[in-house]
This record gives C-alpha cells, sequence and structure tokens, in this order.
C-alpha cells in the first residue's frame, strides 16, 4: 500500500475521531487500531485508493457523534462516502440507544442491505470481518468464555453473522479476500468447539485396572434429573447382539461439578458399551439428548485419565486407531445409533 496524501488524510482524520474509543475484548487497545488493521487487509488485494481510504474511515458514520454524511462527502468525495454508507449499520451514533436489545434486528437490516450493495462496500466489509474474526480469535486463546461478556450477542450469534456474510459475498464479489473470511470462520469455529464444550464424559483407570466413568458438567447449567440408558452390543460371528437396555435415573447435576456413571457388568473384551443421556431442567423438561460409545473395555489407556467430548444427539463411535503404536482396526458403527466417526487426538 502506497501511502498517498488521500490515504495520510484519512488516517489523521480517523485518528482524531475515534479519539478515545477503546476495541471491545481487547483491554485498551485504541479502536483506531481496527481501521488501520481493515486499510492493511484491503491493500493486500485491491490497489483502489478509494476503498483502502473507505477501509480507513468505516466506522465513522455509526461510531463517530457529530460527522455526518456529508462531511464525509466533503471531504473525501461522494465515492468513499458512499463506500463508508453502504458498510454502516442503520443507527444513529448521536442517538443512545441499547445496543444488546436491538443487535439481531440491527444485523438483519445490515444483511438485507448488504445484498444490494457496490463490489468496493463488500469489500470493506469483508476485510472488516476479516480483522474482527482475527482479534475473536486472539481474545478467545486468552480469555475463553468470558470474551463474550463484552459483546452485545452470544458466540452462536456472531458466527451465524458472519457466516450469512460470507454467504452474501460468495456469490456478489469474486476476490480472493472472500475465501480469507471463509478461513477465518472455520477457524473460529474449530477453536470454540475445542474450548467451548460443557459436557465431558471422563475415563478414570485405577492403579487397581478398575475403569470408571463420570459425567462433567463444564458449563454454568444446572440440570435438575439425568436419565442415563446403557447397553452394549456383542460381537457373535460378526454380527452385533444387543444386549438389555439398563435405564438409571441420577439427580442434580450442578454447574462445575459431575456424577459417577457406575461402571456395569461389561468386563468382556468382546462388548462395545453405548450411554444414551436425557438432560432435564428444573420444571421437569427434556432440554438436551446426547450419545456417547465406548471403546472395547479392556483395550486400556496411556493417560490416567481420558477427555471426550459429548456430542449432541449423536451417537459417538470413538476410534482408537493408535494405541502404544499398535493399530485398532476393528471398528463398530451402530447405523441406528445415528453414529458418526470421532478420533481421539
Amino acid at each position: 500500500m502506497k501511502l498517498t496524501q488521500k490515504i495520510q488524510k484519512a488516517i489523521n482524520i480517523a485518528s482524531k475521531l475515534h479519539l478515545g474509543q477503546i476495541r471491545k475484548g481487547e483491554g485498551d487497545l485504541p479502536y483506531i487500531s481496527h481501521p488501520y488493521s481493515v486499510a492493511c487487509i484491503l491493500s493486500e488485494y485491491t490497489n483502489n485508493e478509494d476503498i483502502i481510504v473507505a477501509g480507513i474511515l468505516h466506522d465513522v458514520l455509526e461510531d463517530v457523534k457529530g460527522y455526518y454524511y456529508a462531511d464525509l462527502a466533503k471531504e473525501f468525495g461522494e465515492e468513499v462516502a458512499k463506500i463508508v454508507k453502504g458498510v454502516s449499520e442503520d443507527k444513529d451514533p448521536n442517538i443512545e440507544n441499547d445496543e444488546k436489545a436491538t443487535w439481531e434486528k440491527r444485523k438483519n437490516k445490515y444483511l438485507d442491505n448488504l445484498k444490494d450493495e457496490s463490489q468496493e462496500s463488500m469489500m470493506v466489509c469483508c476485510a472488516d470481518k476479516i480483522h474482527n474474526l482475527r482479534s475473536m480469535i486472539e481474545a478467545y486463546k486468552q480469555q475463553g468464555d468470558k470474551l463474550w461478556e463484552r459483546f452485545n450477542s452470544p458466540a452462536d450469534k456472531k458466527i451465524w453473522f458472519y457466516e450469512e456474510v460470507l454467504d452474501i459475498l460468495k456469490g456478489k464479489i469474486n476476490s480472493k479476500i472472500v475465501k480469507a473470511l471463509e478461513h477465518e470462520i472455520s477457524i473460529i469455529k474449530e477453536l470454540m468447539n475445542k474450548y467451548q464444550q460443557e459436557l465431558f464424559i471422563g475415563f478414570t483407570m485405577s492403579e487397581s485396572g478398575d475403569f470408571f466413568v463420570r459425567l462433567i458438567n463444564n458449563s454454568h447449567v444446572c440440570y435438575s434429573k439425568v436419565k442415563i440408558f446403557t447397553g452394549a452390543y456383542m460381537s457373535m460371528d460378526d454380527d452385533l447382539l444387543e444386549t438389555s437396555k439398563v435405564v438409571r435415573s441420577r439427580g442434580e447435576l450442578k454447574p462445575k461439578s459431575f456424577i459417577q456413571i457406575d461402571k456395569s457388568d461389561w468386563d468382556e473384551l468382546d462388548f462395545i458399551i453405548w450411554y444414551h443421556l436425557d438432560f432435564y431442567n428444573d420444571k421437569g423438561q427434556l432440554v438436551k439428548k446426547s450419545w456417547f460409545q465406548l471403546p472395547k473395555y479392556g483395550l486400556g489407556y496411556d493417560e490416567n485419565e481420558l477427555m471426550l467430548p459429548i456430542v449432541q444427539e449423536k451417537g459417538v463411535i470413538i476410534e482408537l486407531d493408535e494405541r502404544d503404536g499398535e493399530v485398532i482396526d476393528e471398528i463398530v458403527d451402530h447405523t441406528d445409533m445415528n453414529s458418526k466417526l470421532h478420533k481421539r487426538d
């Protein structure tokens, strides 16, 4: 990016307009770091001066009090002003409102407007979202779920919004910048899946060789009751024979706690154990269903404890394909359980 007179002017004015503003989720980092970063990202994909200038100024209309479209057009021209207006939310920074309450409505309107915006506005939009995602990824690694407390929407809503933007841009602009946005979305989704698991199964093997299973609640949600259905599949001449099902009810599963799932009579090496879990709220309503499935008992583990996530409404086949260099090539996949493979790291 060549530092032209117009770009320098945009840097100077944006620095003054955003003075005192702080980036959400990034401590006390001055807000101006974001528009500068957006401009740098844009410069990787375009040499258009107006687009880069608009990137530097892309938040002034929605976030700066007392600065209007006419001011922007007068200082940088109608083209830059149009690009910035095209990526600005329909809100007036001069009017106080509850941004948390209006978040979804504003985002839906933004998405509707984006579909008809210019290629230039879409480029700026894409770079803006790329930098927001990169910032969230780094902040999430440091802060975990506390990060979302700083925003006006929960994590799943933010991901929804970025994916909707991606869907619109994919069909509108032919630039590698769209691939960059898609890449950042995939990274944060993978990261959240890794760190944001709420329910886990803890496998513990004692020094005596006894094997125990715990249901661990790593969330802030309290479940008033957990109903556990358990059974096994036994290999009989290459066929799977389902043994009788056992139903157990457990009491309250408190936040940041666990309950013991009793070790059943499954010492036979040919048994494949499965569990189905139903979770109830304090009104007795079923609010969550989960499956998990154990590998053959007796295979053993190198670790004292192995943590595997529960996947909601999916039968999880735990594929232990490598242990002590030995390949376990027998995988059980019972289609009635809506199964999918889940590999241990």
